[in-house]
């Protein structure tokens, strides 16, 4: 409650809904001795509806030290936030409390993960909100840039009648919402929950190695290269995957498959090393005991300690196996012949060429923030197998979503991950970029 004669007088004057402006100039020269004084008024009933006559009739601009004092506590007080910090220009400030209106209260007043905002200008890189913190940082220049943020490219298959509209809007506006809807979908845990559902585009998360095993898979890579073991052809192509592999080039995670001098022992030679002779003991204790993750990495370390290899190819290779049995808990047999070695060195050039690899190549980051999904929808489409779209999301993380949710997107970037598919429509509701007839309009009605 409000304590004080002049914090009432204010309170008095704003709820009469005269001289806002008088009210807005004596909250000012009171933030000094009183600095929640506008964390008071919005408490009060109808204190929030205060403070916006306050804020309107400050206008678009907050141009002397003290109207910025009172725009910031007047953000924080009316939003329920912690902070505000940055470049808090002139219209900076009056805009960001417009843009936040826009919201419903329970994704802003409400919300327990809208905790600061801090604004840095000029952007040197893109705004972003940062999970289980509340924190929002928006990289951004002038207020008054416009751009179409919402347009179909082309190639993409979005009937006429649920494209969103075609139409300019602030780029400070749209951004601002979008890192708000990656608020409330933390606070929510909205698409964790709805993982995996085709209705919010059927997204799931993955390793490389099940990105690599789908694609190899799908391509044929290991029956249209049979003369190579299955782990060098698997430990390839994740290769290219990850971070940027070079397929003619490939790192020593492949390499390790290689033997030096031509040299590859025969199945018998690797079961009797006594350190795999070991790890198949160790498999047979746990099966009959049950498995103890951490027992199992013990085993592997002493395990490969009784290697009697001496190539560092072949030492490579006998850690692998023991993995597979005591990590993997693969057959002995399997990981046996699974981990083989390659006795010469292979054709790097014809299995770059080979479908799988330059698929591998199309679904990988191009760069931090460009890859399969700025391509464009003929070029994602062309890459989904199975009627699912793969692609690195961010540095190492995997994503996959159903090929058909791109009959109903409504920017390309939306397809980037879970988060940004539901951020984007988050910021195109409450912008209404989304025409009513539009699925997602329908199905995520509670967002406006």
């Amino acid at each position: 409650a409000l304590t004080g004669a002049a914090s009432r007088r204010v309170l008095d004057v704003a709820k009469g809904g005269k001289q806002p402006g008088d009210a807005r100039r004596a909250v000012t020269r009171m933030l000094a001795q009183e600095p929640d004084v506008l964390r008071k008024i919005a408490a009060e009933p109808g204190g929030r509806e205060l403070l916006d006559k306050m804020v309107k009739n400050l206008g678009s601009s907050a141009k002397s030290p003290e109207d910025k004092r009172f725009m910031t506590e007047a953000i924080k007080a009316r939003f329920n936030m912690e902070g505000l910090t940055g470049d808090l220009t002139t219209k900076a400030l009056p805009r960001l409390y417009e843009v936040l209106l826009i919201a419903p209260v329970e994704h802003t007043v409400n919300n327990p993960l809208l905790k600061n905002i801090k604004r840095n200008k000029p952007g040197t890189e893109a705004s972003f909100y940062t999970t289980g913190t509340g924190n929002i940082t928006l990289n951004l220049d002038k207020t008054g840039r416009k751009e179409k943020q919402h347009v179909a490219d082309p190639d993409d298959d979005v009937p006429q009648g649920i494209r969103p509209k075609d139409k300019e809007v602030s780029f400070f506006n749209h951004t601002a919402l979008h890192e708000l809807g990656h608020s409330v979908d933390d606070r929510l845990s909205f698409m964790k929950s709805k993982a995996g559902q085709a209705p919010y585009g059927g997204w799931r998360e993955h390793t490389v190695e099940e990105v690599a095993e789908a694609g190899a898979q799908a391509k044929a890579f290991y029956t249209d290269n049979a003369t190579y073991p299955k782990a060098f052809l698997f430990a390839y192509l994740r290769d290219v995957l990850n971070k940027g592999g070079d397929p003619l080039n490939p790192r020593a995670d492949v390499t390790q498959y290689l033997a030096a001098g031509g040299q590859v022992p025969s199945f018998d030679q690797w079961k009797v090393d006594k350190g795999i002779a070991q790890a198949i003991t160790d498999y047979a204790t746990f099966q009959r005991d049950g498995w103890d993750n951490a027992k199992a990495e013990w085993a592997i370390a002493d395990a490969r300690k009784l290697c009697g290899f001496r190539a560092p190819a072949q030492r490579a290779a006998q850690g692998l196996i023991c993995e597979a049995i005591l990590r993997d808990r693969t057959d002995p047999d399997t990981a046996i012949r699974g981990c083989a070695m390659v006795a010469q060195p292979p054709d790097w050039a014809a299995l770059a060429r080979h479908d799988a690899v330059q698929w591998a190549l199309q679904v990988r980051l191009v760069s931090k923030n460009s890859g399969l999904w700025a391509k464009g929808g003929g070029a994602c489409t062309a890459a989904a197998i199975g009627g699912r779209v793969y692609q690195e999301a961010y540095d190492g993380k995997w994503v996959s979503y159903t090929a058909g949710a791109r009959g109903k997107g409504v920017s390309q970037y939306q397809f980037r991950a879970p988060a940004e598919w539901f951020a984007e429509l988050y910021a195109a509701i409450l912008l209404k970029l989304v025409p009513d007839s539009h699925p997602d309009a329908k199905l995520l009605s509670w967002i406006s």
